[in-house]
């Protein structure tokens, strides 16, 4: 008899006997581990079949250039990190952006490529460098105005997430080219869908609004990082007879601000006379 059958055999005898004794706890007990014998006799003897699994697919998409519905990188984390340098290299002339801060400024975490970085720490330290530059420029303004205004309030409404996602995102050129993901709509790279407020295409712009300001205090410093705030932000910021951006009582004295420093195409590094 062969080997691998008498575990087998065993457990059905058993198992026999036990069902032809009389019932009480004892036979029970003993019927019930007769029956896990059993079952593990014949589950050693079962066949191993392999479990093949059919490549798995995504169902969030990813804005992201080249948009795959498979789990895999559209684009490279390296050429990604280039093309946006080039873009804000473009955008903030003469800066130049390194490649992995363009990437991590514009990277929203909800990217897959947010394990090797993301714009959180950017964008926090963006919405304080852009709150205290603002601030300093509403205390900077004659007492008729600067008084006139709760500056918490007027800080909140001006600098909105929101708000700086719909007004300035899109004059950045970074709307469309934000890293991130939508849970209810396929957004690709160079496109904006028709309802971005509801999929929440103007919160991610405005963050990476914050994350590039953060980026540029960080990588060029404070006095460069005013300049972009009042000749490439604070005019976007203008928005007469809305209910978003300064309100209209400051838009003289914003736009003269704004000339002083040279206009929305200002220089960004100042010249070498101005620093004597």
């Amino acid at each position: 008899m062969s080997s691998s059958l008498r575990p087998l055999q065993h457990a059905s005898r058993t198992l026999k006997r036990r069902l032809n004794a009389p019932a009480n706890s004892g036979s029970v007990s003993a019927f019930a581990g007769a029956r896990r014998r059993y079952a593990a006799a014949a589950f050693a003897r079962a066949p191993v079949v392999e479990e093949v699994h059919e490549e798995e697919t995504r169902t969030r998409p990813y804005a992201d250039e080249g948009f795959t519905t498979k789990y895999q990188r559209a684009t490279p984390p390296a050429e990604a990190g280039a093309r946006l340098a080039t873009h804000l290299n473009e955008t903030f002339k003469p800066l130049q952006f390194p490649p992995e801060l363009a990437a991590r400024m514009l990277t929203h975490v909800s990217h897959r490529d947010a394990v090797n970085g993301h714009n959180g720490r950017l964008a926090f330290l963006g919405r304080r460098i852009t709150e205290s530059y603002l601030l300093f420029w509403l205390h900077s303004l004659p007492p008729d105005l600067s008084e006139r205004y709760d500056h918490d309030r007027t800080c909140a409404r001006v600098l909105n997430t929101y708000t700086l996602g719909e007004l300035v995102a899109p004059k950045w050129g970074i709307s469309s080219r934000m890293r991130w993901s939508s849970p209810q709509v396929e957004v690709k790279e160079g496109e904006e869908p028709s309802n971005a407020a509801q999929v929440g295409l103007y919160k991610v712009g405005g963050m990476g609004v914050e994350a590039v300001m953060g980026g540029i205090y960080h990588q060029f410093g404070g006095s460069i990082a005013h300049r972009v705030f009042q000749t490439r932000l604070l005019p976007h910021l203008i928005q007469p007879k809305r209910p978003m951006g300064l309100p209209d009582t400051l838009v003289d004295a914003a736009r003269e601000s704004i000339q002083r420093m040279g206009g929305p195409q200002g220089p960004l590094i100042p010249s070498p006379m101005y620093t004597r």
